[in-house]
């Protein structure tokens, strides 16, 4: 994780993005994508493997099956790798099999309760007298939505599922 910001030097952006899909995609979707400058490519006509050849990098979603393609796995991105590089503040996961979202609703809230000492509130960029968390994830706010919040939140506190840290 962590190597997504050093994939286009800074004031420098991506160049055309392609997205493959097998499913049709609903006609909002296709014309997002269309306005976006995307170019889409029929997943049942074009290899998975051949996709992932043909680019740099492919960002994964959570649940696709890119195991046969190990070789190619220096190319695979995921929704944590950009979280991971983009969220600055400080975060704490939980996973397991069981429980992951009781427990992350449950610190949730209990870190929201937290009084923070003026002390430690200048260590750690903390405005007002409460801890103020948010959780995300699988629950609550996605991942990359959270790193636009970052700014009116202190930390995350995110529930991960094993598909999300496959490739981590």
């Amino acid at each position: 994780m962590g190597a997504v910001g050093d994939l286009a030097p800074k004031g420098q952006t991506f160049g055309p993005i392609s997205i493959w899909d097998k499913r049709i995609l609903e006609a909002h979707e296709h014309a997002l994508l269309t306005q976006s400058g995307a170019k889409l490519v029929d997943g049942k006509q074009v290899n998975l493997g051949n996709f992932i050849d043909d680019h740099d990098f492919v960002l994964v979603s959570p649940g696709v099956d890119v195991g046969l393609y190990a070789a190619q796995h220096h190319k695979i991105l995921t929704e944590l790798d950009f979280f991971a590089a983009f969220f600055k503040k400080p975060v704490v996961a939980i996973t397991g099999s069981v429980g992951k979202t009781t427990v992350t609703r449950l610190l949730g809230a209990l870190t929201n309760m937290l009084p923070v000492s003026s002390a430690k509130a200048g260590a750690f960029a903390i405005q007002g007298d409460r801890l103020r968390t948010v959780i995300g994830g699988n629950v609550g706010i996605g991942m990359l939505d959270l790193i636009s919040s970052q700014d009116v939140v202190d930390a995350a506190i995110v529930e991960l599922s094993s598909f999300q840290l496959e490739f981590n």
